[in-house]
């Protein structure tokens, strides 16, 4: 019996910080009928990115134009046709690169940028 109070009030505490820290956050319940927000999982949303162009931000400041090929949970990337990009300029053209996704600091289908105006960030 015990350890179901126990139990209970682990629950009941972990609610409460819970409550907390949405109020401080600023995220809310959904409301009755409303719909829910659009999936934010960015392994989702880089599985309509394969096969075609996109442009990867690296934390080191490099970054990378090239066709996404394929994709695994830990968001660790294949690109091929790769330009590597150092700034503004161009470095090499590397063919087909495997970018570890602790490393990524973006990704964005590079048909819809201006990649000139993007590497100067």
């Amino acid at each position: 019996m015990k350890f179901k109070k126990v139990l209970n009030l682990e629950r009941v505490l972990f609610l409460y910080f819970y409550k907390q820290y949405r109020k401080r956050n600023g995220l809310r319940q959904r409301k009755e009928g409303e719909k829910p927000l659009e999936n934010k999982n960015p392994v989702q949303a880089l599985k309509s990115f394969l096969n075609k162009q996109v442009y990867v931000k690296l934390k080191s400041n490099l970054s990378y134009v090239g066709r996404l090929d394929k994709m695994d949970s830990q968001m660790n990337l294949i690109i091929s046709d790769t330009i590597e990009y150092e700034g503004t300029k161009t470095v090499r053209n590397l063919g087909k690169v495997i970018i570890r996704g602790n490393n990524i600091l973006y990704v964005a289908l590079a048909e819809k940028m201006d990649l000139e105006a993007v590497q100067k960030l």
